[in-house]
């Protein structure tokens, strides 16, 4: 479906579109869009709905490289947001600014108290020298894990730089103030050997710049090389070649009849050629899934609509479709399926005898104790006798009722195979 979205359409293409509109920094949230979606198909069953679900709760982003031609202008983002992403030139805006401990308790008015097991929050309002020293001491310490992120958050921006990074800032420090960034950046500078100190140049927009060295390098370390702990030859498992997995390739029961020659046997014809046989059973199949859903009264009318809406098919083939849906909506010994209990178009995958199966069940019923699956056939053929089958259309019912069978150990799990020309119902176990 959203290859179809993108490639179709002639020349005006969705992708073509997407480019149009946003440029080419749209291709990679597409790209990996589409990923999401055959990563869902591969482990999960096939269904459109399931996925617009499984989409709504995505909520990770995607993080373009700034590297290379792309780069074209500034971006202005947090730290939070640069994570995993990486720049020639990086610049650490108003580096000097640190919240003071007393605003930040203005907002942090809960600390947490170990209790038991978990641990308890408590309101803390009103000045320090007014609240208890337990509490005193709990607010200490989320004060250090304040610090601590924030220093974190400075070795995640200072390492988004691929050659130059700029630390801004220019305030002094207040005495006995938590170090800054750029406190912490002229800290440690000042401590590495080799540097004999800043010089202060002044800056075309009217600041200062501290230029501890040009082309420096570090100098050799005192201790062990890197060398001491390498050892002197490595393990067995490096030269173990892998041997390589083969994919479990994921098998749909609705295409077997596709993978083997149908056998037809004694069927018989119910009804005449009516144009095209494959969207005949498609309006078939939507007048079934749609239709129970509404009061026995409104199910003429709203079939009529839903068949107007096939302009692909004759007048006498949307009768006939018509026709037999409300037939077997109606006939006595079918229209328990379609009951309290039962729901539509239920997706099913899982293994038996270690090979994965993946398919779509035209109705599902569920009763205490008891599960029918249903599978209808709108082929105008009918088979007369169980014998009669076509294998795949067995096969495929089979494969379901095995997989319920696994799904729900403690249930008797029958399966039906409806012909909607007759309609003809036959047991499947």
């Amino acid at each position: 479906l959203l290859t179809a979205f993108l490639d179709g359409g002639g020349a005006a293409t969705g992708h073509a579109k997407n480019h149009r509109r946003l440029g080419e920094r749209y291709r990679e949230a597409v790209e990996s869009f589409l990923d999401e979606a055959m990563a869902y198909e591969d482990n999960h069953p096939r269904s459109v709905h399931g996925f617009l679900i499984h989409a709504e709760k995505i909520t990770r982003d995607i993080k373009r490289e700034t590297a290379g031609d792309e780069v074209t202008g500034v971006r202005v983002m947090t730290v939070h947001g640069a994570k995993g992403l990486e720049a020639p030139i990086v610049y650490c805006a108003d580096a000097d600014y640190l919240k003071k401990a007393s605003d930040n308790f203005q907002n942090e008015i809960f600390v947490r108290a170990p209790f038991s097991e978990t641990s308890l929050p408590i309101m803390v309002k009103g000045r320090s020298a007014d609240i208890p020293e337990p509490l005193t001491s709990l607010r200490a310490d989320l004060e250090d894990r304040r610090l601590e992120e924030y220093q974190r958050l400075f070795y995640v921006a200072a390492t988004r730089a691929e050659e130059h990074l700029i630390i801004c800032g220019g305030k002094e420090p207040k005495e006995g103030a938590p170090a800054t960034w750029h406190d912490l950046t002229v800290k440690a500078f000042a401590q590495l050997r080799g540097l004999d100190g800043a010089s202060v140049e002044d800056a075309p927009w009217g600041g200062k710049v501290l230029r501890y060295a040009e082309d420096f390098a570090i100098g050799e370390s005192d201790g062990p090389g890197l060398a001491a702990a390498v050892p002197d030859s490595a393990p067995d498992w490096v030269n173990v070649v892998p041997v390589e997995e083969e994919a479990n390739p994921v098998i749909y029961p609705s295409l077997l009849p596709a993978a083997e020659e149908e056998t037809r046997g004694q069927a018989r014809a119910l009804s005449p050629e009516l144009g095209d046989a494959r969207l005949r059973g498609l309006l078939v199949h939507k007048l079934l899934e749609l239709l129970p859903e509404h009061p026995a009264e409104e199910q003429d009318a709203l079939a009529a609509q839903i068949a107007a809406m096939e302009a692909g098919l004759f007048e006498d083939a949307r009768k006939s479709a018509v026709r037999d849906a409300l037939g077997l909506l109606r006939a006595p010994e079918t229209a328990a399926i379609f009951g309290a209990g039962s729901r539509p178009e239920v997706s099913i995958q899982g293994q038996i005898d270690g090979k994965t199966f993946s398919g779509q069940i035209d109705r599902l019923l569920i009763e205490p104790g008891r599960i029918v699956a249903v599978e209808f056939k709108s082929s105008r053929w009918v088979p007369e006798t169980d014998a009669d089958i076509p294998v795949a259309h067995r096969r495929q019912l089979e494969t379901y009722v095995r997989l319920l069978e696994a799904m729900a150990p403690d249930a008797a799990v029958e399966g039906k195979l409806i012909y909607t020309a007759g309609p003809v119902s036959f047991g499947i176990s």
